[in-house]
């Protein structure tokens, strides 16, 4: 956790909650043919894309200092992408390709999280690794 701050559980609709610190806030970004949400913090953006469309984050296998690897994360298989960009920011993905018994139904769910600053890259792998899904009851 960065400077001391204070995490929280933050819900994304319905579907899915992740942890994040406490000043991370939904902005009004839209998308027309996904589910989409953006939120923005000090240092830090959180881009959660929900649909039948998702980046699948292996067009930055070419980036500086990429990492990728396979993890389960609530249960669920997800594609971990790191690299630094140009500006100096991380990105670091997370990308479920298949999420017919969580969230919902969805079918992919692509979350990306941009840390600059002061912000560590574990912050956005934290935040990433956090994701928990809900699961439909009945």
């Amino acid at each position: 956790m960065s400077n001391g701050q204070q995490w929280r559980d933050i819900r994304v609709g319905d579907r899915l909650a992740f942890s994040a610190p406490t000043e991370l806030k939904p902005t009004s970004a839209r998308s027309a043919d996904t589910d989409f949400s953006e939120l923005h913090g000090d240092d830090l953006v959180v881009r959660v894309d929900a649909g039948l469309f998702g980046d699948t984050l292996t067009r930055y296998r070419s980036k500086p200092n990429v990492r990728e690897s396979d993890e389960s994360i609530d249960g669920q298989r997800a594609r971990v992408v790191t690299y630094d960009q140009p500006d100096g920011s991380r990105f670091t993905g997370a990308h479920f390709p298949d999420l017919q018994n969580a969230a919902g139904g969805a079918k992919k769910l692509t979350v990306v999280v941009i840390s600059s600053g002061d912000r560590s890259a574990d912050d956005a792998l934290r935040i990433v690794r956090s994701i928990r899904f809900r699961r439909p009851t009945g």
